[in-house]
C-alpha cells in the first residue's frame, strides 16, 4: 500500500512532474474508490473535502493511511530526491480525501494557479474511472504544456514553485483524490494535531 513503491515517470512540462501508474495494488485502489468517504464533507465550491484519516473502521482504509503516515518522512525525502529539491525545510502535514461529483469535463474545478509558497511538494492519488477527458493540465499561466486524462490509481507529485502553473477539470464520472502535502512549519494551512492522530 506504500505510495512510492515504484520509480516514477518524469515529465518536463516545462517543470518537473512525477507520475506513478498502478500506484497501489488494484484491489486496494478499487476498494478505496468504491468505499470513498462522501458524507460530512466540508463543501468547497462544487466539491467536498475531508481532512485527515477517514473510514478507519475499514481495515483497508486504516492500513493504507497508517502505512503511508508512519512512513511520511520517507515519502517526503524520496520526493525531494526525485524532484531534485535541495532544501529540506518541510514535512507532510496534510492528508485530504476529496470527492468531486460528476460534471461537465469542459468545466474547470480551478483555473491556472500556483500553490502557496509555504508548500513544497504536492501529491495527488487519483481514484475513479479511466477517461479520455483531461483532468489536469500543467504549463505556464496561460498555456498548457502537458495534458493528463483521468487515470485510476495514478499518483502524481511535483515541486510547488512560483513557476509550477496548473489547473484542474471535472470528469464525466465521480472523481476522487487522496492528497498529501509537504509544507514548511510556518504554513497557515498545516493541520495541527494530525501528526498525533496515530502513534506507533
Amino acid at each position: 500500500m506504500f505510495l512510492l513503491n515504484k520509480n516514477p515517470e518524469i515529465i518536463d512540462v516545462p517543470w518537473k512532474l512525477a507520475i506513478i501508474d498502478d500506484c497501489l495494488p488494484i484491489d486496494i485502489a478499487n476498494h478505496l474508490r468504491d468505499n470513498f468517504p462522501k458524507g460530512g464533507h466540508e463543501k468547497l465550491k462544487d466539491f467536498y473535502q475531508l481532512n485527515g484519516p477517514q473510514n478507519m473502521h475499514d481495515h483497508i482504509f486504516k492500513s493504507f493511511f497508517e502505512e503511508n503516515w508512519f512512513r511520511r518522512q520517507e515519502i517526503n525525502d524520496r520526493a525531494h530526491d526525485i524532484l531534485n529539491i535541495e532544501y529540506r525545510d518541510s514535512e507532510i502535514t496534510r492528508w485530504n480525501y476529496t470527492y468531486f461529483p460528476a460534471g461537465n469535463p469542459n468545466n474547470m474545478i480551478r483555473d491556472w494557479h500556483t500553490d502557496l509558497m509555504d508548500k513544497r511538494v504536492q501529491f495527488i492519488l487519483y481514484l475513479g474511472y479511466n477517461s479520455n477527458h483531461i483532468t489536469f493540465e500543467a504549463g505556464d499561466s496561460n498555456r498548457s504544456h502537458f495534458k493528463m486524462p483521468f487515470v485510476h490509481n495514478r499518483l502524481i507529485f511535483w515541486h510547488a514553485t512560483k513557476d509550477s502553473w496548473h489547473r484542474f477539470f471535472y470528469c464525466e464520472t465521480d472523481r476522487y483524490t487522496v492528497n498529501l502535502t509537504s509544507q514548511t512549519a510556518r504554513a497557515s494551512t498545516n493541520y495541527l494535531g494530525l501528526e498525533n492522530y496515530v502513534t506507533q
